[in-house]
């Protein structure tokens, strides 16, 4: 199967080299394949190791999107006709690509234009330099078929701002450039016809070797790019994210964002999403959220590998995928019509490892046994 991906080394001065990934499958968004991340993971992996190589920039190809995802269609679709290995395989070469950018010691710099949504938010967030044009939208809307928000989220919704990481979980809120920048998912937004312009900049840099002093000076060049960004909706509404933060429960979470859309336009799509999610994947997305508060990110992406599991042999994700991306019905039947209607022992036998064998991600590096990285 082809991959979907290009890789080129451009030289630079003194016999160094940058590595540009582009993911190239624009027909469907570039969304993710296990054979297109496995090549991502093994490229960064390789750059890591090659000190010729001081700089990596990823990018998708096309104008409407960076990655909007995995392709779960293709994986539901696998599970369903009987090759239940592929869905575990999937998951388990997604998260250790992303968790090997989130370690790379080169420095990577992801040009994120256009639509950015689950697995391409796990990419994103986990490199070093995050560029944003003025178009991007971000979302994890994994609750809309019957998932989770996964790629690391455990981990770095935890990390945000009171409120932020549920509304973003829970209901599929869409950030534009400023709230994205305010979460931490950006770090400058740049106009995409400077993409060329800002590219050239890089290769022309006195590039030392040294990864953060080459970071610092990538930095310098960002800065002449940058566009000037007011403040967005979540970094001007801490009392409405507040309260959100302290609901007890999903229902009453529900019930404090319905009547939050009726004074914030910005947040009545939140809550239509919310309101037609799988209840099943809510209720399992509170638990997650509340269980990985102190994990570390090797941890969250071990809990999240046995979610993820749990949720291929749930009716839930492959109905959400039948009613969203295959049928268009829009009108998925959940197995619990209700967030009641879940049961609590359904949500905990989640969180047990359905193989009897070693984690399949036993084997991800402790960050505390690598030199250099932090």
């Amino acid at each position: 199967m082809k991959r979907d991906i290009h890789l080129s080394y451009i030289p630079l001065a003194g016999g160094k080299r940058l590595l540009c990934i582009r993911i190239e499958a624009e027909e469907r968004l570039n969304t993710l394949r296990m054979e297109t991340t496995l090549a991502i993971g093994d490229a960064v992996r390789r750059a890591d190791q090659d000190e010729s190589v001081v700089f990596v920039w990823l990018e998708g190809k096309g104008g409407k999107a960076f990655c909007a995802g995995g392709d779960v269609r293709l994986l539901s679709g696998k599970y369903l006709g009987g090759d239940k290995k592929s869905a575990l395989d999937f998951f388990t070469t997604e998260y250790s690509t992303d968790y090997s950018i989130h370690m790379a010691k080169t420095p990577i710099l992801c040009f994120a234009h256009g639509i950015v949504m689950g697995g391409g938010i796990g990419i994103l967030a986990a490199c070093r330099h995050k560029v944003l044009t003025p178009d991007v939208v971000l979302a994890m809307p994994e609750v809309s078929i019957g998932l989770f928000p996964d790629v690391g989220a455990t981990w770095f919704l935890n990390r945000m701002p009171r409120g932020c990481g549920r509304l973003l979980g829970l209901c599929g809120y869409r950030m534009d450039a400023a709230d994205a920048c305010f979460l931490g998912f950006g770090d400058r937004v740049v106009q995409e016809d400077d993409r060329e312009a800002l590219f050239e900049s890089l290769v022309a840099l006195d590039w030392t070797g040294n990864p953060e002093r080459d970071a610092q000076a990538v930095d310098a060049v960002l800065a002449h790019f940058e566009l000037p960004l007011e403040s967005g909706f979540l970094a001007e509404k801490p009392e409405c994210l507040r309260k959100l933060a302290l609901a007890p429960d999903p229902v009453t979470f529900g019930e404090i964002l319905v009547e939050s859309g009726k004074r914030e336009p910005r947040l009545i799509q939140a809550s239509k999403t919310f309101g037609s999610a799988s209840p099943f994947s809510i209720c399992l997305t509170w638990r997650q959220l509340g269980t990985g508060r102190h994990l570390s990110l090797k941890q969250a992406f071990c809990l999240e590998l046995i979610l993820a599991a749990r949720c291929m042999e749930h009716p839930d994700f492959h109905e959400g995928v039948r009613a969203l991306l295959v049928d268009k019905d829009q009108s998925p039947a959940w197995k619990d019509g209700r967030l009641e209607n879940v049961d609590p022992g359904e949500i905990r036998n989640c969180f047990t490892p359905p193989w009897s064998s070693l984690h399949p991600l036993k084997d991800l590096p402790d960050p505390a046994l690598i030199s250099g990285w932090s």
